[in-house]
Protein backbone atom coordinates (compact mmCIF):
# COMPACT_ATOMS: atom_id res chain seq x y z
CA UNK A 1 0.00 0.00 0.00
CA UNK A 2 1.29 3.43 -0.91
CA UNK A 3 2.21 5.79 1.91
CA UNK A 4 -0.27 8.64 2.44
CA UNK A 5 0.64 12.08 3.71
CA UNK A 6 -1.47 14.89 5.10
CA UNK A 7 -0.61 18.43 4.07
CA UNK A 8 -2.03 21.95 4.02
CA UNK A 9 -3.12 23.56 0.79
CA UNK A 10 -3.58 27.31 0.48
CA UNK A 11 -6.26 28.38 -2.01
CA UNK A 12 -8.47 31.41 -2.50
CA UNK A 13 -11.84 30.76 -0.87
CA UNK A 14 -13.70 30.96 -4.20
CA UNK A 15 -11.41 28.30 -5.72
CA UNK A 16 -12.03 26.05 -2.72
CA UNK A 17 -15.80 26.45 -3.09
CA UNK A 18 -15.56 25.63 -6.79
CA UNK A 19 -13.53 22.48 -6.09
CA UNK A 20 -15.97 21.37 -3.37
CA UNK A 21 -18.93 22.00 -5.68
CA UNK A 22 -17.41 20.11 -8.61
CA UNK A 23 -16.50 17.21 -6.33
CA UNK A 24 -20.04 17.06 -4.95
CA UNK A 25 -21.49 17.18 -8.47
CA UNK A 26 -19.22 14.26 -9.41
CA UNK A 27 -20.38 12.35 -6.32
CA UNK A 28 -16.95 12.15 -4.72
CA UNK A 29 -15.07 13.65 -1.82
CA UNK A 30 -12.95 16.75 -2.28
CA UNK A 31 -9.85 14.65 -1.61
CA UNK A 32 -10.81 12.14 -4.34
CA UNK A 33 -11.55 14.98 -6.75
CA UNK A 34 -8.18 16.66 -6.14
CA UNK A 35 -6.38 13.33 -6.65
CA UNK A 36 -8.27 12.88 -9.93
CA UNK A 37 -7.25 16.38 -11.06
CA UNK A 38 -3.60 15.65 -10.29
CA UNK A 39 -3.75 12.36 -12.19
CA UNK A 40 -5.35 14.21 -15.11
CA UNK A 41 -2.54 16.76 -15.12
CA UNK A 42 -0.03 13.93 -15.25
CA UNK A 43 -1.89 12.51 -18.28
CA UNK A 44 -1.82 15.92 -19.97
CA UNK A 45 1.89 16.10 -19.31
CA UNK A 46 2.36 12.78 -21.05
CA UNK A 47 0.19 13.69 -24.05
CA UNK A 48 1.49 17.18 -24.74
CA UNK A 49 4.92 18.43 -25.52
CA UNK A 50 4.49 22.14 -24.85
CA UNK A 51 2.86 22.31 -21.43
CA UNK A 52 4.73 20.82 -18.50
CA UNK A 53 7.62 19.63 -20.64
CA UNK A 54 7.92 15.82 -20.66
CA UNK A 55 11.26 14.19 -19.97
CA UNK A 56 13.70 14.24 -22.86
CA UNK A 57 13.11 11.32 -25.22
CA UNK A 58 9.53 10.73 -24.05
CA UNK A 59 7.11 10.23 -26.94
CA UNK A 60 3.91 12.25 -26.90
CA UNK A 61 0.67 12.03 -28.85
CA UNK A 62 2.07 14.65 -31.21
CA UNK A 63 4.80 12.20 -32.28
CA UNK A 64 2.31 9.70 -33.75
CA UNK A 65 2.26 11.14 -37.30
CA UNK A 66 6.06 11.00 -37.42
CA UNK A 67 6.03 7.39 -36.26
CA UNK A 68 3.40 6.42 -38.84
CA UNK A 69 5.45 7.72 -41.78
CA UNK A 70 7.99 5.21 -43.03
CA UNK A 71 10.07 5.94 -46.09
CA UNK A 72 10.32 2.29 -47.13
CA UNK A 73 6.56 1.65 -46.98
CA UNK A 74 4.49 3.10 -49.84
CA UNK A 75 1.05 4.52 -49.19
CA UNK A 76 -1.88 2.34 -50.12
CA UNK A 77 -2.99 -1.20 -49.45
CA UNK A 78 -0.41 -3.76 -48.36
CA UNK A 79 -0.24 -7.23 -49.89
CA UNK A 80 -1.64 -8.68 -46.65
CA UNK A 81 -4.57 -6.27 -46.73
CA UNK A 82 -5.31 -7.24 -50.35
CA UNK A 83 -5.49 -10.90 -49.31
CA UNK A 84 -7.63 -10.25 -46.26
CA UNK A 85 -9.97 -7.57 -47.56
CA UNK A 86 -9.98 -8.43 -51.28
Amino acid sequence: MEQTITTNLRLPYTDWLQIKTLAAEAGMSTNEYLKLLIQGLNNVRTLTSGWLKPQKGTLTIWDLPKLAKKKDKPLGVSAEDKLIYG
